[in-house]
């Protein structure tokens, strides 16, 4: 499946090798000419664009007090129908690399899925 939002683009020469390793290309752009004429591409985090299922997450964030059915990161965008869920500034990144083993991963934005390819 592709998704009309996301492109992944080889930056490399035949045999080369581009490495990042301190994330400082994220946030570049270029331009480049499409077939419908010049697209302007952003380098973005791995994760941007991704879809989860939130409901393990939800269930166990510790800003959430389950006996009083208070879930308010979950309830907040939901009430205003949200679908997405914007990580804080004011967390450390490595909290999102820890709380993503909570979250079902089910495609990438704009693609089409099958439901039988669904988890329970």
């Amino acid at each position: 499946a592709t998704s009309p939002y996301v492109v992944d683009v080889d930056v490399t020469e035949a045999g080369g090798v581009c490495v990042d390793t301190d994330g400082d290309t994220i946030g570049s752009k270029v331009t480049v000419e499409g077939a419908d004429g010049p697209m302007c591409l952003e380098h973005v985090h791995p994760h941007e664009y991704n879809v989860y299922d939130f409901s393990k997450w939800n269930r166990r964030h510790v800003g959430n007090d389950a006996n009083n059915n208070f879930f308010p990161i979950t309830q907040h965008f939901a009430e205003r129908g949200k679908v997405n869920i914007n990580f804080p500034g004011s967390h450390p990144i490595s909290r999102w690399d820890t709380g993503r083993r909570q979250l079902t991963y089910i495609g990438v934005y704009g693609e089409t899925i099958d439901f039988k390819d669904l988890s329970d």
